[in-house]
Formats: structure tokens, sequence, C-alpha cells
């Protein structure tokens, strides 16, 4: 056991841990977080990332099919961007859950 461990400041083994050497030689411990994207001159969270494209995505996708929509006059044509429009609705909209009363007891 080392002498970190003993003292309970060792970091979890499943984080990621890189040593810096300062210039007078002591050393420092700084724990890489997975849920950030770093790069040479940003630090952005994973998530946020992920949710702003599927969020453009999903607008494209509405704005292209109501356009579509009201420019086509053939309705076999509309079928086609009214199921689009159903599925980036249905992938926004929360399952319904049964509102269960609580029972007194």
């Amino acid at each position: 056991m080392t002498e970190e461990e003993a003292k309970g400041n060792a970091p979890p083994e499943n984080e990621v841990v890189r040593v810096h050497l300062q210039r007078r030689g002591t050393r420092t411990r700084r724990v890489e977080d997975p849920e950030i994207w770093r790069s040479c001159c940003l630090d952005v969270d994973k998530r946020v990332v992920q949710f702003s494209v599927q969020v453009m995505f999903s607008l494209i996708l509405i704005i292209f099919s109501m356009y579509m929509l009201m420019n086509t006059d053939n309705c076999s044509e509309q079928q086609v961007y009214v199921s689009l429009l159903t599925l980036v609705i249905g992938v926004f909209l929360p399952n319904p859950h049964p509102q269960i009363p609580s029972s007194h007891n």
C-alpha cells in the first residue's frame, strides 16, 4: 500500500490520472473527466455537444419536412414528410406513464 492510499488520497481505479512535474520538482495530480472532450484550445462537455448536434439535426429535419409539406400537392409524396415529422416529434416527446395514486394506509 502506498502512502497516498493509506491517507485516502488515491484516485479511484477507473479514473485516468496524469502526473505533471512542476518547476520545483513537486508532483501534482490532475484527474481527467471522461465526459470532457479536450483539444488544443477547447474543453467541451461531451453531453452538450451530443445534445446540440441532435437538436440541430432534428430542427433541420422538421423545417425541411414542413417546407416540403407546404409545397407538395401530391398526397402520396406528403406521406414521407409526415412520417419524418412524427418520427422526430416521437423521439422528443416523453413516454406516457400511468399515474398510480398512492394508497393511504
